[in-house]
């Protein structure tokens, strides 16, 4: 994967997470997970050697 896209998906996804963390409070726990756990798997493979 070209490292520019998965650093435009990251960046995305911190906007929308602050985004929530501002406005929905109850909603974090459960979205960092899966947000955490998504982006590990779909980036991971291009940082790896």
């Amino acid at each position: 994967m070209d490292s520019r896209i998965c650093w435009i998906v990251q960046l995305t996804i911190v906007v929308c997470f602050v985004y929530l963390f501002a406005t929905k409070p109850s909603c974090r726990d459960g979205y960092t997970a899966v947000v955490g756990g998504g982006t590990g798997w779909y980036c991971a493979p291009g940082y790896l050697p």
